[in-house]
């Protein structure tokens, strides 16, 4: 796990102290924003976040310059889409936390009761039997997805058939991911 100030810095990244005293910094994606885009700046320099579900500190560099264990969701776009999706089921507050809990599931330390595979794309895919997450993560680190697997057979006949599987279960589902 890295600290906040190992963190990767570009060229024209600040480095001196904030006006509480704490560093600063600016992720590589975030120096390719329009100068008009201070609320997405704003969360590129946002200081390092406890992980909820661990209470460990992990540094966020934020939600387009990439966690401490992958490069995050490809688009902040596309990070606000799957939060939309799925930040409920793990009860996230907000983007940035759902983004460090599926960088931490798919990028970090593998748990042992985690079974993995690496896709013919070398994407690799992770689940857990034990939460039921899964989680997708491109060659190049870059999370695609990351929910917690259900199948549709699952779901009350009342409730609309929405993010679900059609496999008989969760590994199978799995294992199917893995053929891709």
């Amino acid at each position: 796990m890295r600290a906040a100030t190992s963190l990767p810095r570009s060229p024209t990244s600040p480095t001196g102290p904030t006006q509480e005293g704490q560093p600063t910094f600016v992720p590589f994606a975030c120096n390719k924003l329009p100068k008009t885009s201070t609320s997405v700046r704003a969360a590129c320099t946002a200081r390092p976040a406890a992980h909820s579900m661990t209470g460990r500190s992990i540094a966020v560099q934020s939600t387009l310059g990439g966690v401490p264990y992958t490069e995050g969701f490809v688009t902040f776009r596309e990070l606000t889409r799957h939060f939309a999706l799925h930040g409920a089921e793990f009860n996230a507050a907000d983007e940035s936390e759902y983004e460090s809990m599926a960088d931490l599931f798919i990028g970090g330390p593998k748990p042992s009761d985690v079974l993995e595979c690496t896709r013919t794309s070398a994407a690799v895919v992770r689940f857990s039997p034990t939460t039921q997450e899964f989680a997708v993560m491109t060659h190049d680190r870059f999370i695609l997805t990351y929910f917690k697997a259900r199948p549709c057979a699952s779901v009350p006949p009342w409730e609309p058939k929405v993010n679900c599987h059609g496999e008989r279960d969760n590994l199978a589902y799995f294992r199917k991911e893995c053929e891709q």
